[in-house]
């Protein structure tokens, strides 16, 4: 079959190979030349740059689900794609293919990545965790669960009604971690969530991570991070919540 001519239409093509295939096959077709880059050169440099991008390299390294592991890659190429405005169609393309073969549990995985709400949860993991093996435990378990731990912030959502959803879940999954996203405009609300939080008698441990026009904020209980011999969370996170809610 003939690759389109058309530069737009080359890109949704090499894409759609991507989702036919999955993404390691693809790559792997295109490092042997079974497949011909030279007719959709943008496509080809995304996944080949995606593949050796260190973020990728992390998050791999704590992830084993083969599932897992390809709705973040393609989360990652999702990114890449927004910066593009003219591959709209190929990005709309990959993301109902995420939905097709995944759920919509898989495509919000993909966004989480795309928006960096799962490396900046990993990050936290690194930092305070003291193995391996829980780094991973925990990674795969938010990813698994996503649907159920994330918030994302609407700015024209009263803060109130938006609060009450984060305690309500808190509660409902017992000792555990909420993470609330917000962009843009949305950011101040998330802000005003995060000071009622922390005025809270509950003592939440809460991580904030800021990255350009987003923020991501990791709200726990503070059995959350409990060790097997704790009998009070890491220091680090203490202090840090203290130095904030001062």
């Amino acid at each position: 079959m003939a690759l389109p001519p058309d530069p737009l239409a080359s890109g949704v093509y090499g894409l759609g190979k991507l989702l036919a295939e999955g993404a390691a096959r693809f790559i792997e077709r295109v490092r042997n030349r079974e497949i011909g880059g030279s007719s959709d050169p943008e496509v080809i440099s995304l996944i080949k740059s995606e593949r050796r991008a260190p973020e990728l390299g992390l998050l791999k390294e704590y992830i084993t689900d083969r599932e897992l592991r390809v709705q973040v890659q393609l989360g990652l190429s999702l990114r890449k794609l927004q910066s593009k405005p003219e591959f709209k169609t190929a990005r709309d393309s990959l993301r109902a293919h995420l939905q097709r073969r995944f759920g919509t549990p898989g495509l919000h995985v993909a966004e989480l990545v795309q928006n960096g709400v799962v490396t900046a949860y990993l990050n936290l993991l690194v930092r305070e965790e003291t193995t391996g093996a829980d780094v991973h435990t925990r990674l795969e378990g938010f990813l698994r669960n996503a649907e159920a731990i994330v918030l994302f912030v609407v700015a024209e959502v009263p803060v109130e009604q938006t609060l009450e959803k984060v305690r309500m879940r808190l509660l409902a999954r017992g000792p555990g971690t909420v993470a609330v996203f917000a962009k843009g405009t949305a950011c101040k609300v998330l802000d005003s969530i995060i000071k009622k939080l922390r005025r809270d008698p509950e003592g939440y441990i809460i991580e904030v991570f800021t990255s350009g026009d987003q923020t991501t904020a990791f709200v726990s209980t503070p059995e959350m991070w409990f060790g097997a011999d704790d009998i009070e969370p890491p220091k680090a996170l203490l202090r840090a919540t203290s130095k904030r809610g001062a």
